[in-house]
């Protein structure tokens, strides 16, 4: 896929949904349009954990709170995040994100490539096959995503 010779322009909730669980997603743009990187709109559920702490080997993510308050795992900092943050996450880098609550929280996410995007369509899928999910599933969800999720000396975020 190369890069669209047209525009795509989007409103407010448009763009493809996909299922995480029991929220939704909205893919603004994808491997399905383009190669070069991913946006989808995320709105993590208050007290719960988002994205437990991990690191993607190949991918480069971008975080950008557009509504409430975001809290984010930095490597071994956790950084509180008001409407207007902005987090950029190199390879290889442990991080995590969670909307710490009391109330809902919009955040709009960009992956380079656009197939890093992938890794959060297959564990959303697991996570509405229903019951909890298979730990041995979600660990061959991260290596097939070239990514590794950390549980070691990071205690402060659980």
């Amino acid at each position: 896929m190369e890069t669209p010779n047209e525009p795509i322009v989007l409103g407010p909730g448009e763009g493809r949904s996909f299922p995480f669980g029991r929220r939704t997603m909205i893919s603004k743009v994808d491997e399905e349009d383009t190669e070069d990187v991913a946006i989808f709109e995320t709105m993590p559920e208050p007290g719960m954990p988002a994205a437990q702490p991990h690191r993607h080997w190949e991918a480069v993510e971008a975080f950008y709170v557009l509504d409430g308050e975001m809290e984010f795992l930095v490597e071994e900092r956790i950084v509180r995040g008001p409407v207007g943050t902005f987090v950029f996450i190199p390879r290889g880098v442990v991080h995590g994100f969670r909307n710490p609550g009391p109330g809902p929280a919009k955040m709009l996410v960009l992956v380079w490539p656009a197939h890093g995007l992938r890794i959060v369509k297959d564990l959303g899928a697991l996570l509405v096959a229903g019951g909890p999910p298979d730990p041995e599933q979600i660990q061959a969800i991260f290596a097939a995503n070239q990514s590794e999720e950390v549980h070691d000396g990071l205690e402060q975020w659980r």
